[in-house]
């Protein structure tokens, strides 16, 4: 079995030991948090995760387009792209601790003590360094590694944060940031011996360092483009949160669990193919090919999972608290939109190829503005739905976009007519699932996806299947004849 496949297995080993993190994350702070809590914790992850997006100014992903390229020893190439992270980060720690509070206040809609406020800035330290440790590691091809990493965080924050239930019987909010800091350095800590080993240097592509300049040009447009797809969360959360409270906020943040499982899963795909496509771009006769198979193959698995989330959408809600089975409503909808989500990034390969990373500021702007309008316009109306709906147009808008363009900079040699047709038509059955959510009407819709994905499929999904099949077992087949 090749270096690929293993890493294949592991990682998915891994996407099911995380969606069971988060499953069991949601189960247990949905039980021993009381509703504002939890939403407030549901706040924060939001926030810290957009905040220390921006401050990164995209030097992660210019860190991961550039890794084989650059000339300097690994751990220098490193540094240099987190120090003027690391700078911003300073500078937001103090607007943090000024006497106001401002920003902490805006958030929560309450002034958090100092304590609170410090292990916020420890967390949010501890999740930049995490932020370019993961991805060295996936860089590295140690998958194990990475997987690791991210169960340490995951279970221990579970760990840690029924433990204090256990004892205390209640868990405060500032226990929770301490739990989360604690668990991030965790993390981070996982990675530090194989970021230490980072003394080689990279073939020589070209002379002289790489310059900030042009990691800073490659890197800020998706920074723009990844902190759109953080902070309009952030903006309907906070508009949930005026318009309807903190207990319909709290319902909300208990429906994301299902867009984290189906990102899970994209990140496990991603952590394998990135490497892929960055080493492989440059054979223009054979990638584009793969390529179709990979993107094709993902949009046959998200029509999949859509049509299994509209069958069992009633089952699984059952985990969460009682006070949380409205989610039920949006369920199918959350779930496709993270699907189309995943499908897209890999039809959108052409932006960073071509390095034409402008387009993702466009695709931010598209995302920004149909977002905020819809959830100005819908959530008042039809609240959960509003959002739900608003969410999936406004990703439906802006990805749809960057799969275009990307199209357009790297064909992959065919007119993608069969992934189109299958997106177009969940969209309909979306909104259906939000108007009639019966079961009958369920089981309708379920066998009415699977008939369109077997005759829209055809005898593509049975060729790339055996291809498949033969990616992962035929060469380890030939090794042992």
């Amino acid at each position: 079995m090749n270096k690929a496949s293993k890493n294949s297995i592991i990682y998915g080993f891994g996407m099911i030991a995380l969606a069971a993190a988060g499953l069991l994350n949601t189960v247990v702070l949905t039980h021993v948090l009381d509703g504002r809590t939890y939403a407030m914790y549901g706040l924060l992850i939001t926030a810290a995760n957009a905040a220390v997006t921006v401050i990164s100014l995209g030097y992660p992903n210019s860190y991961m387009r550039f890794y084989y390229d650059h000339p300097q020893r690994k751990m220098n190439f490193l540094l240099r792209c987190i120090a003027i992270p690391l700078v911003l980060l300073i500078l937001l720690v103090c607007c943090l601790l000024e006497p106001q509070r401002f920003l902490t206040s805006m958030l929560f809609e309450t002034q958090l003590s100092l304590p609170a406020v410090l292990l916020l800035s420890c967390y949010l330290l501890f999740l930049l360094v995490h932020q370019f440790s993961v991805r060295g590691v996936r860089m590295e091809e140690r998958a194990w590694n990475y997987v690791i990493s991210e169960c340490v965080f995951k279970f221990g924050f579970i760990f840690a944060v029924a433990t204090l239930f256990w004892v205390h019987q209640t868990v405060s909010f500032l226990q929770v940031i301490t739990c989360l800091a604690v668990c991030t350095f965790a993390a981070v800590a996982v990675n530090f011996f194989t970021l230490f080993r980072l003394k080689t240097k990279q073939e020589k592509t070209q002379d002289a360092p790489m310059s900030q300049a042009k990691l800073f040009g490659f890197g800020f447009p998706l920074m723009l483009h990844t902190a759109a797809v953080l902070v309009i969360p952030l903006i309907e959360k906070m508009l949930i949160r005026r318009l309807s409270g903190w207990e319909t906020l709290g319902i909300y943040t208990a429906a994301s669990v299902f867009f984290t499982f189906v990102n899970l899963f994209a990140n496990a795909v991603n952590n394998v193919w990135e490497p892929i496509v960055y080493q492989n771009y440059r054979e223009r006769k054979k990638f584009p090919a793969m390529l179709h198979d990979v993107a094709f193959s993902a949009t046959a698995v998200s029509t999949l999972v859509f049509a299994l989330s509209v069958l069992l959408r009633r089952w699984l809600v059952l985990p969460l608290a009682p006070q949380y089975h409205a989610v039920v409503s949006i369920v199918p909808t959350v779930i496709y939109a993270a699907c189309f989500q995943m499908t897209s990034g890999f039809y959108s390969a052409g932006i960073n190829i071509a390095q034409k990373t402008v387009h993702s500021t466009v695709s931010s702007v598209i995302q920004i503005v149909s977002s905020a309008a819809l959830c100005f316009v819908l959530i008042p109306r039809f609240g959960l739905c509003g959002v739900a709906a608003s969410v999936l147009i406004s990703i439906l808008l802006s990805r749809g976009y960057r799969a275009v363009v990307g199209v357009h900079y790297y064909s992959t040699g065919v007119r993608e007519i069969k992934s189109l047709l299958l997106c177009v038509l969940c969209l309909p059955i979306c909104f259906v699932t939000m108007i009639d959510y019966s079961f009958l009407s369920d089981v309708l819709l379920f066998v009415a996806v699977l008939v369109m994905l077997v005759l829209i499929g055809n005898r593509e999904l049975l060729f790339l299947l055996k291809k498949g099949i033969r990616f992962f077992f035929g060469k380890s087949k030939e090794s042992s004849q």
